[in-house]
């Protein structure tokens, strides 16, 4: 459970920072504001789907390629919740969302990668203990 919560602050930490930007990007260029309420809604939303995605991944069940794919596909709904929050503004064109969601795919990509270096670099060095502890018996 603290796992949990400490995964759902870190993401609603993310969303909020992201939320904001993207309001005051909108307010900047078309001098719209929207409601505090809304967008808090909204960044909570987003951030209870990221630490899903989050728990998925990290969970020791299953296959890890399908606990990725299956993390990917949770985050997918967070850009449905962006779009009914602030409607055609930001998604005109239907190619924006498509572009968001290869920005999105990218991100995931790169923190997979980077956590399976990390998962690989522990394993070696539990692997190079365990060679250290066989030679001095």
């Amino acid at each position: 459970m603290k796992k949990t919560l400490s995964y759902f602050s870190i993401s609603i930490l993310v969303a909020n920072i992201i939320m904001l930007i993207l309001n005051l990007i909108l307010y900047r260029r078309l001098n719209l504001t929207y409601g505090f309420i809304k967008v808090e809604i909204g960044s909570v939303i987003i951030a209870l789907f990221i630490t899903l995605a989050i728990l998925i991944y990290k969970r020791e069940k299953g296959n890890p390629t399908a606990n990725t794919i299956f993390g990917f596909l949770v985050i997918l709904p967070s850009l449905l919740v962006i779009r009914n929050l602030y409607g055609i503004v930001i998604f005109r064109f239907s190619f924006v969302l498509y572009i968001v969601v290869l920005v999105v795919a990218i991100l995931y990509a790169s923190i997979v990668i980077y956590i399976n270096k990390q998962t690989k670099m522990e394993v070696q060095n539990l692997n190079n203990l365990l060679d250290t502890e066989d030679k001095d018996k």
